[in-house]
């Protein structure tokens, strides 16, 4: 009896030290796992959905409009690249080279369509978000909240060698007529590589954002470099007048109005 006593005894410390090495290697592992994605670079490129060429249910002046659009975007999908830069607690994503679109009108509006030279800043610590736009020669910053109400499906499916989780969130935006648009979108992000950033100011999922569908325009990581080694400095955007979302949109309908009444 006393036999059995020791021996279970030595056996409940065993599991104990067990235990303890496991522990102690799950936490070294996510540790190390967070330290290899401290600081690095995304770079996306975008693709068009086809449903964006001809309907017929549209006009035939849509329709050529949707048409040209379309060609525009397809024509130059490998001329427009944009980049995230991101640390721990902020990213950056802006395009990768400001090209000269003005002799190229599909450029042009290429690169209007997809993002422009618009600039998104976005602080997770201090749940900021600052977009820098232009109008009419003018740069302004428009500071929001992160707060994106996603919903989180189990649908999979791997991109390049990363498996990754669809996301769906609709975005209310107001035009300047005051009536108020659902903005489909949807993403796929993928848990092996445990950063809460994306494109075009999306992000706040529990992984990075691969691919991206905002509308009928398709973001997708070509190039994912990641780099505990080199640390990547995040500036926000400074030079513009600083807007909350209601004065931006207020600004439109103005320029809106300015516009019609002229």
């Amino acid at each position: 009896m006393i036999k059995r006593l020791k021996i279970l005894k030595s056996l409940k410390k065993c599991w104990l030290v067990l235990l303890i090495f496991y522990l102690i290697s799950f936490f070294s592992i996510n540790i190390n796992a967070q330290e290899e994605y401290k600081y690095g670079q995304i770079t996306y490129q975008y693709t068009i959905d086809e449903k964006l060429k001809d309907s017929n249910q549209e006009d035939q002046s849509t329709k050529l409009v949707s048409n040209t659009f379309f060609k525009y975007l397809t024509g130059n999908k490998e001329k427009i690249k944009y980049r995230l830069l991101f640390n721990k607690n902020q990213c950056f994503y802006s395009i990768v080279n400001n090209m000269d679109t003005n002799s190229d009108l599909g450029l042009y509006y290429s690169k209007l369509i997809t993002g422009g030279d618009e600039e998104i800043y976005t602080n997770i610590k201090e749940n900021i978000k600052l977009k820098k736009v232009e109008i009419l020669g003018d740069n302004f910053i428009v500071k929001s909240n992160l707060k994106q109400d996603w919903s989180l499906t189990q649908e999979t499916k791997t991109i390049g060698k990363h498996k990754c989780y669809k996301a769906i969130f609709i975005n209310d935006i107001n035009d300047h007529k005051s009536n108020t648009n659902n903005l489909s979108v949807e993403a796929w992000f993928t848990p092996e590589i445990p950063i809460n950033f994306g494109p075009k100011g999306y992000g706040q999922l529990p992984g990075l954002i691969i691919e991206l569908k905002v509308g009928k325009i398709n973001y997708n990581a070509v190039e994912i470099l990641l780099n505990k080694k080199e640390e990547v400095t995040i500036n926000a955007p400074k030079k513009g007048k600083i807007l909350t979302e209601k004065e931006f949109d207020e600004l439109l309908k103005e320029f809106d109005r300015t516009k019609r009444n002229n």
